[in-house]
């Protein structure tokens, strides 16, 4: 055969042969693609049931975990840690032992009955890490939403799948199908999950991510097929820590000894209870403080459900033997205590610092060079404060807690101090009293006075008239406040104002003191005195009782707010008496497993107040908005000047918080990977010569800063931009 002739021969092979090749392995692909597709809407089918069949258990958790030192330099001495290392050690043990209980749906209690470790200080450093054990193999997403799983059908699209293997174990298949996410985010993580045929259980699942400054691996063995199969039996995590060129690792195990179990196989979690009962004490324990947990080695040793191995075991000889023994000399305890100092200072110039007083309580003080002490807001521009804590839990439930305050506005150069103080005296009612006391610096105007200092711009010759409708305010406001049913809560008190100008204002002022109309409409001095009541019911209250203390949980239905201000003249130098009535509705709102709204609408009216000038309106501030709402930007007006609060006689407000982790960002979350939520904002207000004020606003949330855009919109046309900027990654 000619050298051309088998050319074409080898042509005419490729031409015949190849298509049924391609044939091959597209039919191959397909199939395979189908058998991924119908494991998958198997497993989508299963999950939402099996994740609510466990009503509740009770197991003994087992933790055992190694804490290793790989790298470090001086500024881990300075740098706010969970502990100080020791010179020379570079590893450290412990080990726990919990009674652990769970009431569906993420009900987790841990109460500590055993614990050993080598650890110099802060022994129940490694036990704040059960976070990542109070895990739901089955949920959709895992740490308070942190995390979304990829079993769940909703999470789903952000993940891509395959089928890495198939054994066949007890006569069923089992797969092991692997996930990775789409994009890069720190709410997506990659891994993998053995899956069995037929009943569609997890048998096995791994997952790897990043959790603020933390990579963590986590890995499940469920258990036995029967009573344990949708529980974990079995818990590995392993979590570095990486920041400023420090490593340190830790690697803990955890067996789970499971003593009772209920199952609901209805899959009706979430219905209200037949009994009408939002008491939820029986599905709470109150976790003790492993810290105060003592235990010797001996102890340990025959309660202990694995026996140690020789590297764990050299671990506890070699920190008994320096307890025992004189170890260091002098000079290396010096710069022991030295190191500890420097240590010390650190927390306090970066992180939130806590001292514990024996029998009297607990101070903490905020950082003095965090982020966290500095705020810009568009209006109120940028403030540096300190704030110090004290608290004082007694026995019985009663508490104390004093919070000083003192900052500096480099905007509008004022110091700022004040003090909110708390006595709880009925904790089962949260019957308790509260004082604030402080300074501010407020910026009134009225459309009467805008109108007469416009008017008068030329003769009085003022180069800034703005500073006249600025006072410092000094300010008192005393509560009572009393639970008088579940879910109804009624705060009665008074606010006292003095407000007056700055040394520097009054010259202005005096300038023009003998202008009539600005006598009328302007004052230096100004005072108010106002007893206030606000009532605020939640219908349908959940709740339970930790010891005397009632703790609210939530409700599915929206929180009621009245709210009654009426000024009284006379007294303590009071010169108006306005009346004040305002009515609220907010509620935040799950839609779906991922997304959620966020509402406050409502409005006020001013039945009576002075014609000439007016100082005591309430203003559309942060401080109104209550704890449960989770964005710290949400829920309030950005941008609206202060100014504006002082015009009106009447006013309806709306604002509206929508969030969800992808929205815009999603293609360039490669980039963004740190976003974990995305939010649309949007606020109307309604009151005269301003109808309507509209901000709509986007934002992002991420576990080191929230950060917010808001375009208004006055009267249906464009009038400026602001933004908001708060940081996350220290806050408490």
């Amino acid at each position: 055969m000619s050298c051309r002739n088998l050319i074409c021969f080898f042509i005419t092979l490729l031409y015949v042969v190849l298509p049924f090749r391609v044939h091959s392995l597209n039919v191959k692909n397909e199939m395979e693609n189908t058998r991924l597709d119908y494991i998958m809407q198997r497993v989508f089918e299963f999950a939402p049931f099996y994740s609510r069949i466990i009503d509740k258990y009770e197991a003994d958790l087992y933790l055992k975990a190694r804490l290793k030192l790989h790298k470090s330099n001086k500024l881990m001495e300075v740098v706010p840690s969970m502990f100080r290392f020791e010179n020379g050690v570079d590893e450290y043990i412990v080990e726990s032992i919990s009674e652990l209980r769970y009431t569906a749906p993420d009900i987790y209690d841990r109460k500590t009955t055993a614990l050993i470790s080598t650890l110099p200080q802060n022994a129940d450093f490694i036990t704040d890490f059960m976070e990542f054990l109070n895990i739901n193999a089955y949920a959709p997403t895992l740490m308070e939403d942190k995390i979304l799983m990829p079993i769940d059908k909703e999470c789903a699209k952000y993940y891509t799948f395959s089928v890495d293997s198939i054994v066949d174990i007890d006569g069923f298949k089992q797969y092991k199908i692997s996930a990775s996410p789409k994009f890069n985010s720190t709410q997506l993580v990659s891994g993998f999950f053995w899956v069995r045929e037929e009943t569609w259980t997890i048998r096995e699942l791994y997952i790897n991510g990043k959790f603020d400054l933390f990579a963590f691996k986590i890995f499940f063995e469920m258990g036995e097929d029967g009573d344990y199969e949708f529980l974990p039996c079995k818990v590995n995590l392993n979590v570095n820590f990486k920041f400023l060129k420090n490593h340190w690792e830790m690697d803990a195990y955890s067996l789970l000894n499971y003593k009772s179990i209920s199952y609901n196989y209805k899959g009706n979690i979430g219905d209200e209870p037949k009994n009408k009962s939002f008491d939820l004490t029986d599905k709470y324990l109150l976790s003790s403080d492993s810290s105060r947990v003592a235990s010797s080695i001996e102890l340990f040793d025959s309660i202990r459900p694995l026996s140690l191995n020789l590297s764990e075991d050299s671990l506890y000889r070699a920190f008994h033997l320096c307890k025992e023994t004189v170890c260091v000399d002098s000079l290396t305890q010096r710069k022991q205590k030295k190191r500890e100092f420097w240590g010390q200072i650190g927390d306090a110039m970066l992180y939130n610092y806590r001292v514990k007083l024996p029998e009297i309580g607990s101070v903490r003080c905020s950082p003095i060079i965090n982020p966290l002490t500095l705020n810009y807001t568009h209006n109120g521009g940028l403030t540096y404060r300190q704030k110090f804590k004290y608290n004082r839990l007694f026995s019985n439930g009663k508490y104390v807690r004093v919070i000083p305050q003192i900052g500096y506005n480099f905007t509008y150069n004022y110091w700022q101090a004040k003090l909110n103080a708390y006595f709880i005296y009925w904790p089962q009612r949260n019957g308790g009293i509260e004082l604030n006391v402080g300074n501010d610096n407020r910026v009134h105007r009225s459309i009467k006075v805008e109108s007469i200092l416009l008017e008068m711009r030329d003769e009085l010759g003022l180069m800034n008239l703005k500073r006249l409708n600025s006072y410092n305010d000094i300010y008192l406001k005393f509560y009572h406040q009393l639970e008088i049913l579940n879910g109804l809560n009624v705060k009665v008190g008074v606010k006292y104002h003095h407000k007056h100008y700055a040394k520097d204002i009054k010259r202005d002022f005096y300038k023009i003191f003998e202008v009539e109309r600005l006598e009328e409409n302007i004052k230096p001095n100004y005072k108010s005195f106002s007893p206030n009541v606000r009532i605020e019911w939640t219908p349908a209250l959940y709740y339970y009782m930790n010891g005397n203390r009632k703790i609210n949980i939530g409700s599915s239905y929206p929180t009621f707010i009245f709210d009654y201000e009426h000024g009284i003249k006379g007294i303590l130098g009071g010169v108006d008496s306005h009346e004040r009535i305002e009515l609220d509705v907010l509620q935040i709102v799950k839609l779906g497993k991922l997304a959620s709204v966020a509402y406050r609408i409502g409005g006020g009216i001013y039945t009576r107040r002075p014609e000439s000038s007016f100082y005591s309106y309430a203003d559309f501030s942060r401080g109104s908005i209550p704890d449960n709402f989770k964005d710290v930007i949400g829920g309030t007006f950005q941008v609206l000047p202060r100014e504006l609060f002082y015009t009106y006689d009447n006013y309806w407000r709306s604002n509206v918080t929508y969030e969800t982790p992808f929205i815009f960002l999603r293609p360039l979350n490669n980039w963004f990977g740190m976003i974990q939520h995305e939010r649309i904002y949007g606020g109307v207000l309604i009151m005269p010569h301003y109808n309507p004020y509209i901000e709509v606003g986007y934002g992002i949330g991420t576990h080191v800063f929230d950060a917010g855009v808001f375009v208004v919109l006055n009267k249906g046309k464009f009038e400026s931009v602001g933004f908001k900027f708060t940081f996350e990654l220290f806050k408490d």
